[in-house]
């Protein structure tokens, strides 16, 4: 079990290593588009920004796959730091292999602490992404309707979202907000209706609207 997850870190953590040049690589892409058409609409350019996250995806799936395939899987020892005498000769003759494995084997040792410290940031992310969800959930539960449902269907209509939005005060938050995916919800402060005027509600629950839209 020890040698499998030894193995796993390897792929992984190679893997990881390459993510870094293609992910420097869909970002100067994603730059140079949006550097040579400047002019593009923000709908557009939250397009190229998702297609650059998507892409970058997908290459590291790729590129996962690609390794699984190539690595050998066999019960051996790891490399270095656990060296069996019939291991020796191979770390001694290193500089004689091929670039390419002359390179994997100098990081080889090295790939555990990557792949350990990526799902440790992987986990740690994870949990603040669930608290996260339990403070969204716990300010849901505490709204009160704002009474611009009208407004809201009459917005809906005139930008083409046929979902029902609903529009809410909350205490929790400062600044208009919007929750949810399937049942979404636009939190606005209490306070706003005391320093905007309704033209300006109009905008702000339109420009969130915007959001859920796209």
């Amino acid at each position: 079990m020890e040698i499998l997850f030894y193995q796993i870190s390897q792929v992984l953590g190679i893997t990881l290593l390459h993510s870094l040049w293609q992910g420097l690589i869909v970002y100067l892409a994603m730059r140079l588009v949006l550097q040579i058409i400047p002019e593009l609409a923000s709908r557009l350019k939250y397009i190229v920004a998702f297609t650059a996250l998507i892409a970058l995806l997908i290459w590291f799936i790729d590129t996962l796959f690609v390794q699984a395939n190539s690595y050998t899987w066999a019960s051996a020892a790891p490399l270095s730091g656990h060296l069996s005498s019939n291991v020796l000769p191979a770390v001694i003759t290193a500089w004689a292999i091929t670039p390419v494995d002359r390179y994997y084997f100098l990081i080889a040792d090295y790939l555990p602490y990557v792949t350990a410290l990526y799902l440790a940031g992987l986990l740690f992310n994870a949990l603040r992404m669930l608290a996260a969800l339990k403070n969204v959930n716990r300010i849901r539960q505490n709204v009160t309707p704002t009474g611009y449902a009208e407004q809201v269907i009459m917005l809906s209509k005139k930008i083409g979202i046929h979902k029902y939005i609903q529009t809410s005060f909350s205490e929790y938050i400062q600044v208009p907000c919007i929750t949810g995916v399937l049942k979404p919800i636009i939190l606005l402060p209490l306070t706003i209706t005391t320093y905007l005027t309704a033209e300006e509600i109009s905008t702000i629950l339109l420009h969130e609207m915007a959001h859920i839209r796209r």
